[in-house]
């Protein structure tokens, strides 16, 4: 992990933090952590999905936009 990818981390560790704390059984953390990492990630399979099915407006919007 580099220094940028901190600010990042921070939210993760809280929230293991918060579900440690809160006495939940080891198949209920797991889970827990499992649900936790689906929702960060959600959107940024969504923007995967919409780059590969609509790959060409996709890429005529980033040039746009000047990346």
């Amino acid at each position: 992990m580099t220094f940028l990818e901190a600010p990042t981390a921070l939210p993760y560790i809280i929230a293991i933090d918060h579900i440690v704390q809160s006495k939940l059984s080891s198949i209920e953390v797991i889970f827990t952590l499992i649900f936790y990492n689906f929702i960060f990630v959600f959107p940024l399979l969504g923007l995967l999905l919409i780059y590969v099915f609509y790959r060409e407006q996709s890429a005529r919007l980033i040039i746009k936009i000047g990346y």
